[in-house]
Formats: C-alpha cells, sequence, structure tokens
C-alpha cells in the first residue's frame, strides 16, 4: 500500500523579521526526526534538552541558529 501526503500552508512569515527580536538565550522548540540520530546528538552536545511530553528538543536561540535549524522550529513558540 502507497500514501501521498501533501503539506498545506495556512499561514507565511518571514523569519528573519521575527529573529532580531529574540534573545540569543531564549529556550526554542524543534523538531527533529526520530531516525535523525546524528542531527539528535549534535543537538544534545550543544544542550538541547528532549521534551517528552511536547515531543520536541528544547535548545537556545543561538545553537538553533549556529546548527542552521531554523526551519525546525516549533511555530507555537511564543517569539
Amino acid at each position: 500500500m502507497m500514501y501521498k501526503t501533501i503539506e498545506i500552508i495556512i499561514e507565511e512569515k518571514s523569519l528573519q523579521e521575527n529573529n532580531k527580536k529574540i534573545s540569543g538565550n531564549k529556550s526554542i522548540e524543534i523538531r527533529i526526526g526520530y531516525n535523525e540520530v546524528d542531527l539528535r546528538k549534535s543537538v544534545k552536545t550543544c544542550g538541547g534538552k528532549w521534551n517528552p511530553q511536547k515531543k520536541v528538543w528544547q535548545l537556545s536561540y543561538n545553537k538553533v541558529k549556529e546548527l542552521d535549524l531554523l526551519e525546525r522550529i516549533v511555530h507555537d513558540n511564543k517569539i
């Protein structure tokens, strides 16, 4: 059996505009796939913490930028 998936964009915001207002030490939630073992290790090495209730990784905004993970930010973050 094959499945096809689609992505629906409901709202689009420029991350660049919002990023100027974010404190570098602010904890940001990001998504990392279960199979992305090396990336999870990198995030953990940089101080990332797994939040099992939300099923997201939490990492400082500066480290998210440093690791080039801005596109993985969970948009429920209050930034």
